[in-house]
């Protein structure tokens, strides 16, 4: 049986810390019944009058909270496919981090033309300028070219990070082959390295991105006084056969059991063949300029490269031989042709304006056709300036708006005069342009190159880009001109 222990004695510490612990004890219920005179009831009631005075203002039910927030800034999208990613608290929601491409809007503002400063609709669709992610893709790819190429700086972590994200994510096209010349060019649907825009074997060297190809000739419409209103066709080869079919005969007052003449179908399906024809347009800058420029260089050569194109293309469609470019209207033949009233010394005529838009039959002259002139801004000018012929009358016959640049109703396209891109003073017409059929081959190939002993000995570079074009008027009298005896 085990002896009961006494407790231990308490040090003089622990009673002095027992003494003081009673001492507060006391003195808070002393402060609470000073400060609580009538109960409970009244303190409490006091306490609640304080929260309510320095409660903060309800929360908006439809207001995002801070996880909200956090996620959308964060670009979280519900149910992703996202790398890297972190769960937030809700296991459908992933952080991942956003694409360089997606710093840059992706809307397409309404494009407007060079020249009037109005909205283009062309084949029945408004054409769009560039967004901001467009134009940074072009800065960027043409950078890269010259960079891989030995020209300018190397690609910034941004810019070289924004080639990765347009490779793995964009639209490409490739020559089939690897032959940019005769090879269809084919759509690779992203998912490519950077090493193969530098790959020679297998063509990889002549890829460009979809968009680069497309705009190429949208950009073009937006400098050029004719194709906007021609139409543009794309191809994937070097010949087109088209037909033209004639219409039969309509036979009335039949007898039954007479004889008919049946229509002689033999020449009813006539074929328009029209070539395919490389066009380039190249660039000679000093390799020192380009390596040195403080400035944003590409985009300036992206935009003289598609003015050039324009120029040229208006002047193709108008003046092109049909043997090394494609056909153009002045250069085909079975064209309605129009003679001046007085030739050669008279002046122009209101006359001669109508009989140019009456030499095409009335079915061409319809909105839908896009009837309009195309003449020199001298040949314009002296239309603009016929008067109305009555005494002391000085307005002109056509109105007071020069600027309008039309004539009797319909639009009229002004090429230069005088240089590689233009028609001459004696080269008139007016025509239904939609008949005109501008073939395009996908492919607009951009590349620089700085080998060969000229180059180098210049220290230059070439940057140069190739497309493939044919054209040709599917129905000459859809046009008529006036090509000699012009005053």
């Amino acid at each position: 049986m085990s002896k009961e222990t006494d407790p231990p004695a308490k040090s003089g510490h622990d009673k002095a810390k027992e003494l003081a612990g009673m001492i507060a004890s006391q003195t808070a219920a002393a402060v609470a019944k000073a400060l609580r005179p009538d109960g409970d009831t009244a303190f409490d009631r006091r306490v609640k009058e304080l929260e309510q005075q320095f409660e903060p203002p309800a929360a908006d039910p439809g207001a995002p909270d801070a996880h909200s927030i956090l996620k959308m800034a964060l670009g979280a999208t519900k149910e992703g496919t996202m790398t890297p990613t972190e769960t937030i608290h809700d296991p459908h929601y992933r952080i991942r981090v956003k694409n360089p491409s997606e710093r840059f809007s992706a809307q397409r503002p309404t494009a407007k033309h060079f020249r009037t400063g109005e909205p283009i609709v062309h084949e029945g669709r408004q054409i769009d300028g560039l967004s901001d992610r467009q134009k940074a893709d072009r800065r960027v790819f043409l950078k890269y070219k010259c960079a891989a190429a030995g020209l300018g700086p190397a690609l910034t972590e941004f810019e070289d990070a924004y080639l990765s994200d347009m490779c793995a994510n964009r639209k490409w096209l490739k020559p089939e082959f690897g032959n940019p010349d005769n090879d269809e060019f084919v759509r690779v649907d992203g998912g490519i390295t950077k090493a193969l825009l530098q790959d020679g074997t297998s063509g990889g060297q002549y890829m460009i991105p979809e968009d680069w190809d497309t705009e190429a000739i949208i950009q073009a419409i937006l400098m050029s006084e004719v194709l906007p209103f021609v139409t543009i066709k794309d191809v994937n080869r070097s010949v087109v056969n088209a037909a033209s079919l004639a219409h039969p005969d309509v036979v009335w007052g039949t007898a039954e059991g007479g004889a008919q003449s049946v229509f002689n179908t033999a020449s009813m399906v006539g074929q328009q063949q029209t070539t395919i024809y490389p066009v380039a347009t190249f660039l000679t800058e000093g390799k020192d300029w380009l390596a040195d420029n403080a400035f944003d260089v590409q985009s300036e050569l992206s935009q003289v490269m598609n003015e050039s194109l324009a120029r040229s293309l208006d002047q193709k469609v108008m003046t092109g031989n049909g043997t090394s470019e494609p056909e153009g209207i002045f250069s085909q033949s079975g064209t309605v042709d129009i003679t001046f009233t007085t030739p050669t010394t008279g002046p122009y005529l209101v006359t001669d304006e109508i009989n140019l838009a009456f030499g095409i039959a009335k079915p061409y002259r319809v909105p839908a056709m896009r009837p309009r002139y195309a003449m020199t801004d001298s040949a314009y000018k002296r239309f603009r300036s016929i008067a109305t012929g009555v005494t002391g009358d000085t307005r002109l016959v056509n109105g007071m708006a020069v600027n309008d640049y039309s004539l009797l109703g319909w639009g009229v396209s002004i090429l230069t005069s005088g240089n590689t891109y233009g028609i001459t003073n004696d080269q008139l017409c007016f025509a239904a342009f939609s008949r005109y059929r501008l073939y395009r081959r996908a492919g607009f190939v951009v590349n620089v190159e700085t080998r060969g002993d000229t180059l180098t000995r210049a220290n230059l570079a070439l940057i140069y880009g190739r497309g493939r074009f044919g054209g040709v008027l599917a129905d000459p009298s859809a046009a008529a001109c006036a090509t000699s005896g012009i005053p």
